[in-house]
């Protein structure tokens, strides 16, 4: 787009008014400042795409003599003058103004994107005074788009699809529920992003190379409710609130939960609470909320609560209230994230010291165990991680998997990633037997081998 105003500074529009500046352009159009400063003029471009719909929807103001054909040079313009105080507006920087638009207006506006329903409404006109949307652009935005850009306007400025009408009241309160759900309808937006949950899923199931349990518990009470989300919800079954996952440093728990985040295409919020806490009363409960409100909005989300034992200990060994406060704060927040689209999951490798109200059904619905992976999940997790990179056929992976056993999972990535690292020192284009081998010798001998310089020099990359 230009820079500079299609007509020269001090160009007289009209019989009065000078061109002062250029205050705003958009696709085929330009607003410009004028001379006296009480008026706009907007400049329709007679070449672009949507001239024709803007002589249909100009033909009124050409007869009465407000709009105006006028030519600079080889192009064509339509001229409409307009009082400043109702200039025309692009749709989508309406959230941006200082001040909310009144219910009634809201409603004003929604009618007029409603009456162009094949055309992009962000990037469209609206003329305030007379009611009406000019459309700019012919492709429409995505329903989603239209979404966000519905409860930007809403809240002046945010633009979070998955708001409910509860929630948008918090931004808007000149706003209620009966306005919010009366303009959605309007615009043709029946449900929020969080209420809807519509996302295709992939059609394979969900894998999880190594953990067996959890591949299926997660591909039968999960995947499955959202695969089949109609079905479940006229039997009035939810999926589960919390999942609660206990076992050793580095059994994959954390790591389980991202893969189901990333296969559902999933936001995931990770909250360590061993280290969220404050030293201020109220600060920590303060810094969970805000924590859970972002996830309602990403919703639907996950959230991972790692170190759970370290704010959800039994309350009957705490002594000081405000601990207690964040207690009970956490057990409403966990309450309250499945009628907001988020599901959350807590990890501990102390399940006995969590408090029983942690633990009963309708908070963390599941308990599972996750232990160090066996011979046979760690082939299969090695194998795995070993088709996403260049690696050599045939490789023997069991005797390599049995050196691994009962070790954190951290350990097999990072056995995968230093035998990577040997491959590309000793010029292989793959991962081999031998770059596994090394990797292996590196990671048992102990930490202070891992940093000691390897003997390469008979494989050729020490010269």
């Amino acid at each position: 787009m230009a820079t500079f105003p299609w007509f020269p500074l001090m160009t007289t529009l009209g019989k009065e008014h000078r061109v002062a500046g250029l205050m705003h352009e958009g696709p085929g159009y330009q607003l410009l400042d004028l001379q006296p400063a009480d008026h706009v003029a907007l400049v329709l471009s007679h070449s672009h795409a949507m001239a024709s719909t803007w002589e249909q929807v100009l033909a009124p103001k050409l007869e009465q003599g407000s709009c105006w054909s006028e030519a600079y040079g080889p192009d064509g313009y339509w001229v409409c003058l307009f009082q400043k105080q109702h200039q025309p507006l692009a749709v989508e920087d309406i959230p941006q103004r200082a001040d909310f638009m009144a219910p009634r207006d809201l409603m004003r506006l929604a009618h007029a994107l409603r009456s162009m329903p094949e055309c992009h409404w962000g990037k469209a006109l609206y003329w305030p005074k007379e009611q009406l949307c000019l459309p700019t652009q012919r492709e429409p935005e995505s329903a989603s788009q239209r979404r966000d850009l519905a409860t930007a306007l809403l809240t002046g400025g945010i633009a979070d699809g998955s708001l409910s009408p509860q929630e948008i009241l918090r931004f808007n309160d000149w706003l209620n529920v009966q306005d919010v759900t009366s303009i959605m309808q309007v615009l043709g937006i029946g449900q929020t992003v969080s209420e809807g949950s519509r996302q295709v899923l992939p059609s394979a199931p969900f894998r999880l190379p190594g953990q067996a349990r959890l591949e299926a518990f997660f591909n039968e009470y999960i995947v499955d409710y959202y695969r089949r989300k109609d079905a479940y919800d006229a039997m009035q079954i939810s999926p589960p609130n919390g999942v609660l996952l206990y076992g050793p440093p580095g059994s994959g728990k954390t790591y389980a939960v991202r893969q189901l985040a990333e296969y559902l295409d999933w936001p995931v919020r990770e909250i360590d609470l061993g280290s969220v806490g404050s030293t201020y009363i109220h600060q920590t409960s303060l810094r969970l909320r805000q924590e859970f409100e972002q996830a309602a909005r990403d919703a639907p989300s996950l959230i991972i609560m790692d170190e759970l034992d370290a704010m959800g200990a039994n309350r009957q060994n705490v002594r000081d209230d405000h601990k207690i406060e964040e207690i009970s704060e956490l057990l409403r927040l966990i309450d309250s994230a499945g009628q907001r689209n988020v599901m959350v999951f807590g990890m501990t490798n102390r399940p006995e010291a969590l408090d029983s109200a942690l633990r009963r059904r309708g908070r963390f619905d599941f308990m599972l165990e996750v232990g160090y992976a066996g011979q046979q999940a760690v082939a299969e997790m090695l194998a795995n991680e070993l088709d996403k990179r260049p690696s050599a056929r045939g490789l023997a992976l069991d005797e390599l998997a049995a050196r691994l056993t009962d070790r954190p999972l951290s350990d097999v990535a990072w056995v995968i990633n230093e035998a990577g690292r040997l491959a590309v020192r000793s010029q292989r284009s793959s991962i081999d037997q031998w770059s596994l081998e090394q990797a292996v010798m590196a990671l048992t001998a102990g930490d202070e081998v891992r940093h000691a310089t390897l003997d390469l020099e008979s494989h050729g990359s020490i010269q």
